[in-house]
């Protein structure tokens, strides 16, 4: 494949370096089948993914599947699926993970880097849970993504819909998107036989995989539905999709609250998204009841985290595609403005703003990325304190709270997001973003308004009081 070559994508020519290199590019295909819905237009996104896979595989690059599994019933079952995957797509590699996220606790990020990968593409099962979730972690470690939107599919139309729509928010804050067809000029650079018809019995074998689930689809949790009814205990939130947490445990012992990146850069006059063009009364809605909320759990006793997204001033821990997407639509992380450099660390815009700033012995967690957990400490001092259960606030709901979510309900974090103390810059992903989270059952924990979880602990201001 030729070099200095782009692609069609939105919301900008893909990759953002404009060399376009198939040796350095990988192909991650979702292949967990409880993501995929029985219809003919997954099996139309199926045949354009193994079109594109097939080339790509073609002209050297990487190949590789996953998927979420918790034991397969029997080797055969795996060679089954194993089969599947190559047969179908090409798939020679399937990275098993115990997660949502490919990346969390499995070795994908080193055999990326091993294998010289710096751009990766997202095709697949699950668009608005698996892959969304390893497209948020590749692009915090610094890889240049791209999603398909003709060839990846997931169970619900609209939560598909403002999953690509949060990719390309904000100048493409994950990445950018495009049509499996647009890698077809790229193709033409070199001798491709892009037409072998897909063998009709991989659809056979398809089948056969779903009878057997391969192990990918969690055992079902039949609830006593009783034992839910409001009032069993009165320390459990009333939230949805289930009363919170499910195992009935609310302890300030074991229970913090995330208060994420509430910085004059997010919701501040001058700052970053105000910058950028944003309603920043959209960002500042929810600091009203999230100073009520920190102050209750003051009273109440539980660890208090901040966070603050941030760089060094030299910007050596800011990933180039990030600082490029960032300038592209003028405001560039480092560059002067009202607040200081935007998104450097010690600078007036990075500071949490008054009404929820933190006092002594509060801990404070300074990130690189959009989530908590990558490059931090804050793993290990949840665990060390014996923390279980995790109830987040914070801006933008659709990105840096997202983000820290799934990751910490995939480390087995019980989650509460209290959903007035939240936002973001696009009412629609915003409301998307709760969905997603209430989504089967509660795939990644529940909702709640914070009077809910105010009545639940027992303490707090009342609405009506003045702070």
């Amino acid at each position: 494949m030729a070099e200095n070559l782009v692609i069609q994508a939105d919301p900008y020519p893909w990759p953002y370096h404009g060399a376009l290199a198939s040796q350095r590019m990988a192909l991650l295909i979702g292949l967990d089948n409880a993501w995929r819905p029985r219809s003919s237009a997954s099996d139309v996104a199926d045949e354009k993914l193994r079109h594109l896979s097939l080339n790509l595989q073609y002209l050297g690059g990487l190949i590789i599947g996953f998927a979420q599994t918790r034991e397969f019933k029997s080797q055969s079952d795996q060679a089954l699926f194993l089969n599947f995957a190559e047969s179908l797509f090409g798939v020679r590699e399937v990275i098993f993970t115990p997660s949502l996220d490919a990346f969390y606790n499995t070795d994908l990020d080193g055999i990326l880097r091993a294998a010289g990968i710096k751009d990766i593409v997202f095709g697949g099962w699950g668009v608005e849970g698996p892959i969304h979730s390893t497209m948020r972690s590749a692009n915090d470690r610094g890889f240049e993504c791209l999603l398909l939107t003709d060839a990846a599919v997931g169970l619900d139309d609209d939560l598909v819909s403002h999953a690509f729509s949060m990719v390309t928010f904000s100048g493409g804050i994950f990445g950018a998107i495009a049509a499996s067809s647009s890698f077809d000029t790229a193709f033409d650079e070199v001798q491709v036989t892009r037409d072998a018809p897909m063998d009709p019995g991989i659809l056979d074998i398809r089948k056969e995989v779903v009878s057997a689930k391969a192990g990918l689809r969690a055992n079902p949790v039949k609830l006593d539905k009783e034992s839910l009814i409001k009032g069993d205990n009165p320390m459990q939130v009333e939230a949805e999709p289930y009363l919170w947490p499910f195992d009935e445990v609310l302890d300030p012992k074991t229970t913090a609250l995330i208060f994420i990146d509430w910085q004059v850069d997010f919701c501040g006059p001058g700052g970053y998204v105000d910058r950028m063009g944003y309603d920043l009364s959209l960002t500042r809605a929810p600091l009203v009841p999230t100073a009520r909320v920190l102050s209750a759990a003051r009273e109440w006793g539980c660890m208090i985290i901040h966070t603050r997204e941030g760089h060094r001033p030299d910007l050596s821990d800011c990933p180039e595609n990030k600082l490029w997407r960032s300038r592209r639509i003028g405001a560039g992380i480092g560059d002067p403005g009202p607040c200081g450099r935007v998104l450097v660390r010690g600078e007036p815009g990075w500071e949490i703003v008054p009404e929820v700033a933190p006092i002594d012995g509060e801990l404070i967690i300074d990130k690189p990325g959009k989530g908590s957990f990558y490059a931090t400490d804050l793993d290990l001092l949840l665990r060390t304190s014996g923390i279980t259960h995790l109830v987040f606030t914070g801006i933008t709901t659709d990105v840096c709270v997202h983000t820290t979510l799934r990751d910490a309900n995939d480390r087995g974090y019980e989650c509460l997001l209290l959903s007035d103390c939240t936002a973001a810059t696009d009412v629609g992903n915003y409301e998307a973003a709760l969905k997603m989270i209430k989504m089967q059952g509660g795939v990644f924990g529940a909702v709640a308004t914070s009077d809910a979880f105010l009545s639940a602990i027992n303490v707090g201001v009342p609405a009506g009081a003045k702070l």
